[in-house]
């Protein structure tokens, strides 16, 4: 209704006449408009709804716009909800009186389908990642660990050997049958008691080492295993996140034949077997471990490999000492000593033998000149 071409025309009179031919004088619009109650209704709601899922919809893209790496999981996440609280709210305007919930019931979601948190499975390969990076320096870290053990070992047991040795000359000293004079027999029995405290520690020794050398061993066998576990973990991940990208997140977790589901229990037993390995890896060299998911495990994982190289492999070096110039208290010192008393064990049981015959000889002077 355009306002009236009539320059004498009323400010709000238009060009449209009542049935009367009088002019109708009201406000002009751009357009006109069928005002019906239902047409205005219907219009308001549109407008109403119109907001409303515009006001939705940014919301949705500011969050999602947060989430970062997680954007599409949180965007599929908000607009499940939103068609579920849509769903059911219209089940309620056609419900009747039939199971119309209570206030502040939003009523059954049984058919919602369930949205999976990926964000475990997110954690766990960024972890599985690093493990990845850091096993073969870790496989190297051990291999050098046997090494330095297997060496203390074979020490160890030259000492033992050397004292062992050196005990049973003792025995002859102690022996009757070679004449070991009393001061020879007493220094004898003053050194069994010295070396069979030292065969007892040695002994205990030994058995501490091997006790580490074998867990050493079983760990460097883990690799090999861990690695292949690794492998498969990417495999059955990338199966996952396949069916997990198709269907938008959503999944039935009691459908065993549902394709997340599905592929969600392959993916949890390679990841029970890895973290059954990690645990006996660090069982293995520590004795012992704390963790019990793969990102706790790998921290732990990585604190073993620094403490293995910094601390460890540093150790049993100092332990050994210099071949050459032994410090006293290292294994190379201790087996000098082993080495120096078997070495005078049988000077002196050798001079058991001597003094006997030089006994026999004045013996036999002193009886002829008499």
């Amino acid at each position: 209704c355009a306002p009236s071409a009539n320059i004498l025309a009323e400010p709000f009179e238009t060009d449209g006449l009542h049935k009367d031919g009088s002019s109708v004088v009201g406000p002009c619009y751009k357009k006109c408009i069928s005002h019906t109650p239902g047409k205005q209704i219907s219009d308001s709601v549109s407008k109403a709804m119109n907001r409303f899922w515009d006001t939705i919809n940014e919301q949705i893209g500011a969050a999602t716009a947060k989430a970062g790496p997680l954007s599409i999981y949180v965007q599929a996440i908000l607009t499940a909800l939103v068609n579920r609280v849509l769903t059911e709210g219209y089940g309620l305007l056609f419900a009747k009186n039939e199971g119309i919930p209570g206030y502040g019931d939003l009523g059954g979601g049984g058919d919602m389908p369930e949205i999976f948190d990926p964000t475990e499975i997110g954690q766990d390969k960024i972890a599985i990642g690093l493990l990845e990076i850091k096993f073969p320096f870790f496989k190297t870290s051990l291999d050098e660990l046997l090494i330095e053990q297997t060496t203390n070992w074979d020490i160890l047991d030259s000492i033992l050997k050397k004292y062992e040795a050196a005990d049973l000359v003792l025995d002859k000293i102690l022996d009757p049958v070679n004449n070991c004079d009393s001061s020879t027999k007493a220094w004898a029995t003053t050194q069994k008691g010295i070396v069979a405290g030292e065969i007892t520690k040695v002994r205990g020794e030994i058995t501490a080492i091997g006790i580490k050398i074998a867990g050493t061993k079983s760990a460097i066998g883990r690799v090999s295993v861990i690695i292949a576990d690794i492998e498969e973990y990417y495999k059955k991940y990338d199966a996952w996140k396949k069916v997990y990208d198709t269907s938008g997140g959503t999944y039935n977790p009691a459908d065993s034949n549902d394709p997340v589901t599905k592929a969600l229990i392959e993916l949890d037993e390679v990841k029970e077997e890895l973290i059954e390995q990690l645990q006996g890896l660090l069982t293995d060299i520590n004795g012992s471990y704390t963790g019990d998911t793969i990102p706790t495990l790998t921290q732990e994982i990585s604190d073993t490999y620094v403490d293995v190289s910094n601390v460890i492999i540093p150790r049993l070096k100092a332990e050994r000492g210099d071949q050459d110039s032994p410090a006293v208290g290292t294994l190379y010192a201790r087996l000098e000593t082993a080495k120096a008393l078997k070495l005078l064990a049988d000077e002196e049981l050798a001079s058991c033998g001597v003094n006997a015959f030089y006994k026999q000889i004045i013996t036999y002077t002193y009886a002829v000149n008499y």
